[in-house]
C-alpha cells in the first residue's frame, strides 16, 4: 500500500506485510550486506501502520535536513520507530532477525521494478496491511515504549506509542 507525506509531497512509502516467511535469514544477510535498500521490520512491535508512518515522516525529515543518525532513510525508519535513542537496541528490537516469520517491508520512493521485486524476494504469504494489528506482542510493546497503565486510561495504546516516538530524545 502506498502512502504520501504532506510535508514531503515528492516522497512516498510502500508497505508490504508478509506472513509465514521462510527466508528471513537470507533477507537479513542481504540487508546487512547492503544488497537491498528497504526496511525489514519485525511485526511483534508494530500495533498499527500509523506508527510506521509517523516514524517514516521523521526519517524523511532527518534525510531532508541531513541529520540522519544511520546510513540511509530505511535504517533511519527502523531506528526512529523505537523509543530508544540508541541505534543498535532500536534496530535489534524492530528489525527482523534470522527467525522472523512475519515481517513488514517498507520501501521509500520505490520504482515499479523495485516494488515488484519485493514479492519475489520474500518467501512467504503476502497479506493485507489491515492484518498488521493481529501480530503484535502487547507486553513487549508496553515494555519497549515504557507505557504505563495511567497512559492507557487517558488514550489508546497507539496514542501512547506515537507519543513515545515523537517525544523521544534523539
Amino acid at each position: 500500500m502506498e502512502f504520501r507525506f504532506d510535508p514531503f509531497p515528492s516522497h512516498s512509502i510502500h508497505l508490504f506485510l508478509f506472513d509465514q516467511v521462510s527466508n528471513s535469514d537470507v533477507l537479513l544477510q542481504k540487508l546487512l550486506n547492503l544488497e537491498i535498500e528497504m526496511a525489514l521490520m519485525n511485526t511483534e512491535m508494530i500495533v498499527d501502520h500509523f506508527q510506521v508512518l509517523v516514524a517514516a515522516n521523521m526519517a524523511l525529515s532527518a534525510s531532508e535536513t541531513k541529520t540522519m543518525k544511520t546510513k540511509n532513510v530505511h535504517s533511519e525508519l527502523v531506528y526512529l520507530i523505537a523509543a530508544n535513542k540508541n541505534i543498535n537496541p532500536s534496530i535489534k528490537a524492530f528489525g527482523i532477525n534470522k527467525t522472523s516469520s512475519r515481517i513488514l517491508v517498507a520501501v521509500f520512493d520505490g520504482t515499479r521494478e523495485k516494488l515488484d521485486s519485493v514479492g519475489n524476494m520474500v518467501q512467504g504469504n503476502s497479506i493485507e496491511l489491515s492484518q498488521l494489528s493481529n501480530g503484535y506482542d502487547e507486553l513487549k510493546v508496553k515494555k519497549n515504549y515504557k507505557i504505563t497503565d495511567h497512559e492507557l486510561k487517558i488514550g489508546t495504546l497507539l496514542d501512547a506509542i506515537v507519543n513515545a516516538i515523537v517525544n523521544r530524545e534523539t
